[in-house]
């Protein structure tokens, strides 16, 4: 089984004896470049999520019987099921498959929109022939 640490008191965590100690122990050591406080924001957010929607709210007996809630928990409901508000309030499951189904567009606007047109193609002959006389 690994570990990994993050840092809750910098000063302490960036500690060359603490930092020995943890690698002595087989901690894996996760820290981020100086004053990068958004480096985690994700995950963060995405275990609060999990101990708020299920482990606070569940009594585990077991390891595994945890393991095998947290799982479903994210392969039936979080990524098929569940809304996030990140991808305007559909779920990962069916985001993807919009993002899939949809054909590349280009940006566009009210203001100007875009169309892609596709350039007429010459014969060799004539392409050869405007490329001597630009030459």
């Amino acid at each position: 089984m690994r570990v990994l640490r993050r840092p809750i008191e910098s000063a302490q965590y960036c500690s060359i004896d603490y930092q020995a100690e943890l690698r002595r122990h087989g901690v894996q050591i996760s820290m981020s470049g100086k004053g990068n406080c958004y480096d985690n924001a994700m995950v963060e957010t995405f275990f609060k999520t999990l101990k708020s929607e299920l482990v606070w709210r569940t009594v585990f007996l077991t390891r595994a019987e945890a393991a095998g809630a947290i799982g479903g928990y994210i392969d039936r409901f979080y990524n098929p099921v569940r809304r996030h508000s990140a991808l305007d309030f559909v779920s990962p499951a069916m985001f993807e498959r919009q993002v899939a189904s949809e054909p590349p567009a280009l940006h566009q606007s009210e203001a100007s929109p875009l169309k892609l047109v596709e350039a007429p193609r010459l014969p060799r002959v004539e392409r050869a022939q405007k490329h001597k006389q630009k030459h």
